[in-house]
């Protein structure tokens, strides 16, 4: 019976913790990167002030603290509706863009317009690195939210024609820094 050769035992205990060593790096890097994202995301603050009253309700606040702007602050609540031909009631969740652009340390106070009992539910808002969040004003947490398929083709959609615009404006630059003719534009 012939020994089988395993090879050279420091070299696989090697090879395991180069490993392990690569997998650790990865997951702490992920972790981080998750943790800045949040870092501006928290820095956002809405809420109720029920001692400022505008209309006779509640005024709602923002503030965005942190050193980048916010973008499509959007408040969800319930509505509610009767029908008073048919005697019918029910509600529906509706949306309204609170604020198209929160800049950097700045501070709103918004009439609080919204109809239904419960008031706003939640807030959506989209940070700095386009990531949506989601702002929940009864429990009071800040959860992201899951991006859907179409968002993602748009995100993209707009990066490349940026990425398009720049390449062209760049070439346009340098033919004329060259002292040449204007560049004409690139084939798609």
């Amino acid at each position: 019976m012939a020994a089988i050769d395993w090879g050279s035992v420091p070299t696989w205990f090697s090879a395991i913790g180069t490993t392990g060593s690569l997998i650790a790096t990865v997951t702490i890097v992920l972790r981080d990167r998750r943790k800045d994202e949040r870092e501006d995301a928290a820095c956002f603050a809405v809420w109720t002030d029920p001692e400022e009253v505008i209309d006779y309700r509640p005024a709602l606040r923002l503030h965005n603290a942190a050193g980048r702007p916010v973008f499509d602050v959007t408040a969800h609540f319930y509505a509610y509706w009767v029908d008073f031909g048919s005697n019918e009631r029910g509600t529906n969740l509706v949306e309204r863009q609170l604020a198209a652009v929160v800049r950097a340390g700045a501070e709103m106070t918004l009439s609080a317009d919204y109809a239904g009992y419960e008031g706003v539910l939640y807030v959506t808002f989209r940070d700095a690195h386009q990531v949506s969040w989601r702002y929940d004003m009864h429990s009071k947490t800040l959860t992201r939210e899951p991006e859907s398929r179409l968002g993602k083709f748009r995100a993209e959609a707009r990066r490349w024609a940026r990425r398009r615009r720049a390449r062209i404006v760049g070439a346009w630059r340098r033919r004329r820094s060259d002292g040449g003719e204007p560049a004409p534009e690139e084939a798609s």
